[in-house]
Order: structure tokens, then sequence, then C-alpha cells
């Protein structure tokens, strides 16, 4: 499989297959009962609202953005012109997407209810980044640059309030996770056996 997703909410797994162009939701794990939804494109991204109820799947090299309710796994909406796209991470409430576009230094940002695209967070890196992940209220992230790119991360309130803060690291990152118990983030070096801490405000403990 492409992927895996399990939804804390209702107990969703999702597995997604590129390769077949297909997404198999297990709905009950304890009855082992599946529904299996043929794509007419390739799922090479995925993603699931905090609440459980919305799915979305693009296809990177198409730019094809589809998004579905998670309930029946019929298709709601479709956008396209994504192509490059390397993440997609939902907003809090589920209304939006943020997507990272490669080697742009841009974030796409979708508004899923209206079908609109708002203004782009920029980023001041060359390469764009190509991951991103989120604190439990969603208010704040952290966007990794290509493990062969800069040592660069920043820090993204996806509010839009403030610029996203760039952080310098002494590696770069191969992954990172929000500690929901605090607003800060670990990050792992792709090169070294380190692991950094890195709170909200940008600061390098």
């Amino acid at each position: 499989p492409t992927g895996i997703l399990f939804s804390r909410s209702n107990l969703m797994l999702l597995v997604v297959d590129a390769v077949e162009r297909r997404l198999t939701i297990l709905r009950d794990p304890q009855s082992a009962r599946t529904q299996t939804i043929d794509l007419n494109f390739e799922p090479t991204l995925a993603s699931q609202s905090e609440d459980g109820s919305r799915i979305a799947l693009a296809d990177w090299s198409t730019g094809v953005l589809v998004i579905l309710d998670s309930r029946d796994g019929r298709e709601v909406q479709r956008f396209s012109g994504l192509e490059g796209a390397h993440g997609l991470l939902f907003n809090r409430d589920g209304t939006g997407l943020f997507i990272p576009i490669v080697d742009q230094p841009r974030i796409a940002h979708v508004e899923l209810h209206r079908m609109n695209f708002l203004p782009d967070l920029r980023l001041p890196v060359a390469k764009g980044v190509d991951r991103l992940v989120r604190t439990d209220d969603g208010s704040t992230g952290m966007a990794l640059t290509p493990v062969d790119g800069d040592a660069t991360v920043f820090v993204v309130d996806f509010d839009g309030h403030h610029s996203p803060i760039a952080c310098s690291v002494p590696s770069p990152v191969a992954r990172a996770v929000a500690d929901y118990s605090a607003p800060r983030f670990y990050a792992a070096s792709a090169w070294e056996p380190e692991l950094y801490l890195l709170a909200d405000s940008g600061e390098l403990h």
C-alpha cells in the first residue's frame, strides 16, 4: 500500500494503493468489515480530517485532488491544478487543506466548502517544503524542507496571523512530530543520530 491512515475519532482504518488505484476502508476492526473504492487516478497522497468525516486523496503528478465522504466513500469534491503536491494536511475544523508544492516556495491553501483557492503561504526558501505536521489544536505546524536541501524548518501559523518563522537546525530533518502536551516539536536528523526540540516560537533547545 501507498499509505495507511487511522482515524481516532471513528476507529476507521484507510489503506491507500496508488498502483491498483484503490482505497480500502476498514470501518469496524472487530468485524473486519471493509469497503473498497476504485479510483480513476493514482492516490499518491492521502489525509483525513480530524473528525474523520472527510478523506482527501491526491495525485501529485496530475494535480488532481479529490474529497470523499468517509461515511459512504462518495466523491463530494474534485480540484485540479495541484501538480507537484507533496503533502495534504487538513486544517483544524476540516474545512480546508494545506498542500506543499514541491520545488516551489509556497504552501497552497484550499477552502473546501467554497471550492476556492485562498492565498498561498509563502516561504523564504528556494526549493520549498515537502512535509507538514501540526499541533493537536491545528493552529500551529512545522514545514520541513527536503532532506537534500537546506537544514531549515519553518514554524507555520496555519491561522494566517503571522508569517512563517525560519529555524536553522544542525542537519536536514527526516521526520518531525508535534508534542500534544505542549507547543513544541520533535525533529529527527536525517544524517545524524540526533533529535531536535523546537518551541513554536522557533527557538531550538
